[in-house]
């Protein structure tokens, strides 16, 4: 039995005393902590999880000559994909609809409107799907991996995937292995999409504890109190000509919503949303940074460990071990292991895992909430096909070695830490994160 540490003890006591106590309204943890510490984030980071992924530089994810690489566990999110409906675009059109029939419309509304207009008809019978960007995406990442491991996958190598069972899941999937298939058109490749795979990669739509985590929202009053300080009035104000029917937080929501949709057509490959900011635009770029450091922090509150409760990141607890486990039976020796293991699911999926790991950049624990957007980014987490790949190497001398990447780029398990850990020790690690 795994025994927890003091710290994480006392993670532990706060979700708990909520439930012993009976406390029916979310925890003010943010009090007398609120502040815009703002950081100089660029127009594309701005789209957040809807960014697209960053290729890494040649040589980026280079490793000693004298390792051989001899398994590979990857964990990946789908590749960029149209949105996933068409709630935005209506929400946003409603309101549009509303300033024509009050007299109040905008030169610059209008603009808005042709520009839903287009988003949906082109969108139409896709929503959700995953688009040609995502599939590049996908086949880019995928030649990497044959380019660095080529000797990984001759033709009698056997490598599994899993998918989500959501379409553009199994899609990224297909894509990553017909991509290997075209450097080993005699690999041994078995896939499985499906429900089966929820524990792994859908726990944050089935776990109990995460589940009621999500229903309480104790992080509600504090993500109230800083829409007030992220979310801005003026797009709503000047796009529909004053607004006048909605209230302040109505018109704080419709940036938001609007904010998110500009986001979004970038991973569509339906425009830049640079086109959109500025002067000429629809938001100003403070306003559009905004927007995006309240989804940031919303992300982290929901999905990651943080002060109130480490439950987001303890769903990922058997992906987790899963991982571990397929690597250590290459480590083992173990007759018909295999070396190369594929796993796509969603952002929900990695942020958790990374989380849990506390891989540098993807785990930060404080009550200063204003802090998050220069902390925890989700844009360098969980970016359009994000992914995590260990790989187990073997020294000349027979001794084991792992590496942890994220999207491409070696990480350190530990901070300050060296990127290539003994894999008895990796191991113990990783292990007594579970």
């Amino acid at each position: 039995m795994i025994i927890l540490s003091n710290y994480r003890r006392a993670i532990r006591l706060v979700p708990a005393v909520i439930a012993a106590i009976g406390v029916l309204t979310p925890i003010n943890l943010s009090a007398n902590k609120l502040g815009k510490n703002m950081p100089d984030v660029s127009i594309a980071e701005c789209a957040g999880s809807a960014s697209l992924y960053p290729e890494p530089a040649e040589g980026q994810n280079a490793y000693p000559d004298t390792l051989t690489a001899i398994a590979i566990a990857h964990a990946g999110r789908h590749g960029a994909r149209f949105a996933s409906s068409n709630s935005r675009a209506r929400k946003l059109m409603k309101e549009l609809e509303r300033a024509k029939s009050e007299g109040t419309a905008t030169a610059s509304g209008e603009r808005l409107g042709k520009l839903i207009t287009k988003v949906l008809t082109r969108t139409a019978g896709r929503w959700g799907a995953l688009d040609s960007i995502g599939e590049a995406e996908q086949r880019g990442i995928a030649d990497r991996m044959y380019e660095n491991y080529d000797y990984l996958f001759g033709g009698d190598s056997e490598i599994s995937a899993i998918a989500s069972y959501v379409p553009r899941c199994v899609m990224s999937m297909d894509v990553f292995t017909h991509q290997l298939a075209t450097h080993e058109p005699q690999l041994n490749i078995s896939s499985k999409s499906g429900p089966a795979n929820n524990e792994l990669l859908r726990p944050f739509s089935e776990a109990p504890e995460y589940l009621k985590y999500r229903e309480q929202e104790p992080y509600n009053q504090m993500l109230e109190e800083y829409k007030s300080i992220y979310l801005p009035k003026s797009p709503a104000r000047r796009l529909l000509g004053g607004a006048s029917w909605l209230s302040d937080q109505q018109q704080r929501d419709f940036s938001k919503t609007l904010g998110e949709f500009i986001a979004s057509i970038g991973a569509a490959g339906l425009g830049n949303p640079a086109d959109y900011i500025g002067a000429e635009g629809f938001m100003t770029a403070e306003e559009y940074r905004g927007v995006w450091a309240y989804g940031n922090l919303t992300q982290y509150v929901e999905r990651t460990a943080n002060e109130i409760s480490v439950e987001p990141a303890e769903i990922a607890r058997p992906l987790l071990a899963d991982m571990i486990n397929t690597l250590n039976r290459v480590a083992e020796g173990e007759e018909g292991a295999e070396r190369v293991t594929l796993r796509f699911g969603h952002a929900e999926t990695m942020m958790p895992l990374l989380s849990l790991m506390r891989l540098p950049g993807c785990f930060y624990m404080t009550d200063d909430y204003g802090t998050v957007a220069g902390e925890w980014q989700n844009f360098h987490v969980v970016p359009m096909a994000s992914n995590l790949q260990l790989v187990l190497f073997e020294a000349p001398s027979g001794k084991l070695y792992l590496r942890a990447s994220v999207n491409e780029r070696p990480v350190s398990l530990t901070p300050g830490g060296d990127t290539v850990v003994e894999w008895g020790e990796a191991k113990a690690l990783l292990e007594s994160r579970l």
